[in-house]
């Protein structure tokens, strides 16, 4: 007896499925009578271009907005690397200067290693350095990568300045 009512059931079930179908297909009538009222409305036409205007808008912004973040992430990750090794960049500065004005070094022969550090500085935190700073970076990088009559006193000073410039902690600087 089970058996049957189960059957009964899917027959039902069945039945009621197939009924759905045909008033799906029905009403697709309905609805393409609609689409067609809706593409011949004039309203309808200008509200999905002004939808569509908008949309475009927002996504400008959000992409703008987004990539304004990700610089800000960037520079904020570089500024935490700069405070993490900027003591270890003074130090070499300062050797490299002591070396050439105590000890009176040639600069030929450190100059390459001097060209070296400086470049290391420039490329790993050129980003967040203010204008003053990459200036006085690249007349130092001019002064060295001259071949003769390097000024040794004015490679000091600028060793010096930019030194001077790294001994500041930078705290989340945005241009």
């Amino acid at each position: 007896m089970v058996y049957k009512k189960l059957s009964l059931e899917s027959k039902i079930n069945f039945v009621t499925k197939k009924v759905r179908k045909i008033n799906i297909l029905l009403s697709i009538g309905k609805i393409e009578n609609w689409c067609e009222w809706l593409a011949k409305s004039d309203i309808f036409t200008v509200l999905c271009g002004i939808t569509t205007l908008i949309g475009f808008f927002l996504t400008v912004y959000i992409s703008l907005k987004t990539k304004s973040i990700n610089q800000r992430l960037g520079i904020y990750k570089r500024t935490q690397e700069f405070n993490k090794k900027r003591k270890t960049y003074i130090s070499t500065l300062e050797g490299y200067q002591k070396s050439l004005a105590e000890d009176e070094i040639d600069i030929y022969k450190v100059k390459i290693n001097i060209l070296n550090d400086i470049n290391i500085i420039k490329e790993s935190f050129g980003t967040i350095m203010k204008v003053n700073q990459r200036i006085a970076v690249w007349r130092l990088k001019k002064e060295l990568e001259k071949s003769k009559s390097i000024n040794i006193n004015r490679v000091c000073n600028l060793l010096s300045q930019i030194r001077a410039y790294m001994s500041n902690v930078k705290e989340e600087y945005y241009d």
